[in-house]
Parts: structure tokens; sequence; C-alpha cells
């Protein structure tokens, strides 16, 4: 098979709370198999604004079997084969943490992201999430379906091939200078884009409120917002700009009067051998001194806004 496309949905915040799994099979840059699965995690905890999402309930799942009596059917479609997702580091963080909720060793597969290789074929759009991408390129789904997800990644992908003129997903890869993803038995290598440093680089104080009228309820109302690593639904001038529209505040560090966070994908090859960014260890710092200061992942910060 050229490809495998997954999508989950999870239960809750919890990463290992995984209820649903769509899987789509592509030969010869064609979709040939889509197969579905309602999934009960462990915790059986489901949080509203996950349901609104997908609109899976407990009820939904309560009967289903769990993720490791379905592992082997999994598996079957995902070791040895490359694998994507759209905005995979969420997906592939579900499949990792799901695994280590059943101690269950990784699978061998590569894995590329669609939302990723969107940025480099089609550059210059306003977002590239799903929906959004999907929109640009006439593919119509059920969004937050699992299957119809998978599906919608897997066309990407696909249109993304016969853009540049290519016929798998690993040539793509070398035409736009991505770095494929691995995940093994003992661990994973996530998979990234190089980008060019002037696009890397934000600057503050070009940043200004597109409105004079502010929503004062607003979580980020009068509030100090920092961002660190990479966010994958938007650019970091784009966060910047919204909290900003909202009336928020931002800067290029963390200070004793931040009031948020915002923690994208950690790029480890840039943080010289530390576990965290500077900001992170600022952060963590100021909260043992009971500043108030939170840490939110940018499923938070999309929530909030």
């Amino acid at each position: 098979m050229d490809f495998v496309a997954i999508d989950f949905e999870t239960a809750n915040r919890e990463r290992s709370s995984a209820c649903a799994l769509g899987i789509v099979v592509v030969k010869n840059l064609e979709i040939v198999e889509k197969k579905s699965w309602l999934i009960r995690p462990k915790d059986l905890q489901f949080d509203p604004w996950n349901i609104k999402i997908h609109g899976i309930t407990e009820d939904d799942v309560i009967n289903q079997p769990e993720f490791d009596e379905l592992w082997s059917t999994f598996n079957g479609y995902l070791d040895g084969n490359t694998v994507i997702a759209h905005n995979a580091s969420f997906d592939m963080s579900v499949l990792r943490c799901v695994l280590d909720e059943y101690d269950i060793p990784y699978p061998s597969m590569e894995y590329l992201c669609t939302c990723k290789i969107a940025e480099k074929v089609w550059p210059g759009r306003m977002n590239y999430r799903l929906d959004t991408i999907a929109s640009m390129l006439d593919i119509r789904f059920k969004h937050h379906d699992a299957c119809e997800d998978a599906t919608a990644a897997a066309q990407i992908l696909i249109k993304a091939c016969n853009e540049l003129g290519v016929s798998a997903p690993e040539e793509l890869s070398k035409k736009i200078k991505m770095k494929i993803g691995k995940m093994f038995s003992y661990g994973y290598t996530p998979c990234s884009v190089k980008m060019n440093s002037s696009k890397l680089k934000v600057s503050e104080c070009e940043i200004y409120a597109e409105t004079d009228e502010f929503d004062e309820n607003s979580p980020f109302f009068n509030k100090k917002v920092i961002f660190t690593g990479t966010l994958h639904s938007m650019t970091r001038h784009e966060a910047m700009q919204k909290v900003v529209n909202f009336g928020g505040i931002i800067g290029p560090g963390v200070t004793k009067d931040t009031s948020f966070l915002v923690l994208g994908e950690q790029d480890y090859s840039r943080l010289n051998g530390n576990a965290i960014s500077s900001k992170m260890k600022k952060a963590l710092e100021l909260i043992e001194k009971g500043t108030g200061l939170q840490i939110i992942s940018e499923d938070d910060f999309l929530r909030m806004l």
C-alpha cells in the first residue's frame, strides 16, 4: 500500500482517552479501503466539550471493546507502513499515550503530517485546519467523524502528490524537504519541515489590534499571553493577532505579569540538550511562586478563543 491515513477522536483532554479511530488505505494514490471503530476508553469520562465536537457519548462506547482488544487489528494497518494524519502530532501522541496506557510496544512505522504538507504545497493560506484546506481543495466530508477526517487527510495528500507530480508520499517528502517522522518500539522522532529563519521570527511590536471594541468577558482580555513551540492550527503571528484582537497583551518572554503560556510542539533539536524551553522553565518557576500563571495546550488555546 502507498500509505494509511488515520484519525483519532478522544473522550476528554487526556490523549489516552481514544474513543474512535478511522483508517483509510491508499494504493496507487487511490482510496481502496475505509474502516472505523468506536473504542471504550479505560477511563470512561467524556468531557462535554469533546462531545460537542464529535458527538460521541459514553452510551455510544460503553459496550464497545477497549483499545487493547482491537490493537491486533489496528496494528495490521500501521506496522511497517507509511501513516499520515492531519496535525499528526495530535494523532501520534494519542496513539503513543493509549499504547502506554496498556503497556503495548509501539509499532514500527513512518509518518507524515498533511497539515505541514499543505503549508509547503499551498503557502499563504489563512490557516491550515483540516476543514479549511479541504474546502480549498473542494473535498467534501463530515468534520470530526474519524473515518471522514481520515479520508479528507488522505485526499489532501493525494492532491498534494498530484500538484507536485509525484507518485508516493516518500517522493513528496523529499520534494518539499520534509523530515519523515518515525515510530519504533522504544520511542519516536517527529516529522518536521525546515522554515526560513525570517518566518520563525515574529515581532510583537508590529502587531496591533484590528478593532477598538473588546469583549471584556474574553479570557484573554487585558491578559498577557506568551507562546512557545510550534502551533499547528495557525502561525504564531496569527495566534498573536487573535490575542491582541481580544484585548490581550503579547510579548517576547515570560515575566511575572504573564497570565498564559501557550505550549506548542517543541523541537528538541533547538533546545540545546535541555528537556524544556527557557520560557517553560521560567513559567514553572513563577507558578511555584504563586503568580497565577497558567500553562495551556494549543487545544486549550483554541477552546478559549
